[in-house]
């Protein structure tokens, strides 16, 4: 370990279950969505990226093992619960207890500032809540949304192109009795 004197603060839920049910309505979905849907699966980048970062992730949080994982399937309700619960156990049984804090959100600061030995005067008075499900779930949907309509904008973009060059060239046609332009040799 380079830092073996280090303090650790363990986030937990109130149980796997409920960490569980937290990701699958959040960033579990992520993954799946992203790899599966117009416009980012067309894109090679994000399609590359989400195949190699979404197993990542779920590797380093103990879902799976790197390359068992299909980026396109949903995660497994069970397999999600058993990782949170192993890393859990495995945090609180090599951690030494005077490093290590376990500390739930709703506890706020007050923990972890007695634990990093902030005086009180020092420590932030709320706790930022920031990522809950519902916001989480809005900008999901924002994102379906804009999947939907992807089928439809693409033509129509397609149609205004053609129609604003089809325009563009024969007013460039008409000043020059539709004449093809001719370009100075060099």
């Amino acid at each position: 370990s380079e830092n073996p004197d280090a303090k650790v603060i363990l986030s937990i839920r109130s149980s796997g279950e409920e960490w569980t049910k937290s990701m699958l309505a959040t960033i579990a979905t992520l993954g799946p969505m992203l790899h599966n849907t117009a416009p980012l699966k067309f894109i090679s980048f994000y399609s590359r990226f989400f195949n190699d970062f979404h197993p990542w992730i779920m590797e380093e949080i103990g879902i799976a093992s790197l390359g068992d994982l299909d980026p396109g399937a949903p995660l497994d309700k069970d397999m999600l619960v058993k990782a949170y619960d192993d890393w859990t156990k495995h945090v609180i049984a090599t951690v030494p207890n005077q490093q290590l804090l376990v500390h739930q959100s709703s506890e706020g600061f007050g923990p972890i500032c007695k634990h990093l030995g902030i005086p009180n005067g020092d420590c932030p008075i709320e706790y930022p809540y920031i990522n809950d499900t519902a916001s989480f779930q809005s900008a999901l949907r924002i994102y379906k949304y804009t999947t939907l309509l992807f089928p439809l904008i693409c033509p129509l973009l397609f149609f205004f192109s053609v129609l604003f060059l089809t325009k563009m060239l024969n007013a460039s046609r008409k000043g020059t009795n539709n004449t093809p332009i001719e370009f100075p040799a060099k």
